[in-house]
């Protein structure tokens, strides 16, 4: 994304996608045309590369922190789909398997690899469930709880 400014001194804005992937370029490349909030009115403009498409941005005053919010909810979507993807259950909605159907034709180095796991962290303290908490035990902590306040209290 940039900006300049014309002889006028008015800014003007141009935006590129760039992707080695054309399912990928093209799919960011419509989310951008297609963003509502803000509208970015695009108008696109030649590349001589074919791995970018490149457009000059009517909405001058769509910055790039208000383009990032419509790029993330991009790829959180995307990534939304690949993991029901991954998932091959039988209770498929009609966008997500044709979107999965779309994803299948992806070239093998365009891939997103899988969020990696933290490596410092042993599995999850409620893997096996929520702790046995008795009823003797949560009068004890809120009698405790009540005491301390009142001593806080009386100081």
């Amino acid at each position: 994304m940039t900006i300049s400014f014309n002889d006028n001194k008015e800014p003007f804005r141009q935006l590129a996608v760039y992707s080695s992937s054309t399912l990928y370029r093209g799919e960011m490349s419509q989310a951008l045309e297609q963003a509502r909030s803000p509208s970015l009115s695009l108008s696109p403009m030649s590349s001589p590369y074919s791995d970018i498409r490149a457009y000059v941005q009517g909405n001058t005053l769509a910055s790039r922190k208000k383009v990032l919010p419509i790029i993330k909810d991009f790829l959180r979507d995307r990534e939304r789909r690949a993991v029901h993807c991954g998932n091959l259950e039988e209770s498929y909605e009609a966008p997500l398997q044709r979107a999965c159907t779309e994803d299948a034709g992806i070239e093998e180095d365009s891939y997103f690899p899988p969020t990696p796991m933290n490596s410092l962290v042993e599995g999850c303290p409620l893997d096996n469930g929520l702790p046995k908490i008795s009823a003797e035990a949560l009068t004890e902590k809120f009698s405790k709880m009540a005491s301390e306040e009142d001593n806080a209290g009386g100081h």
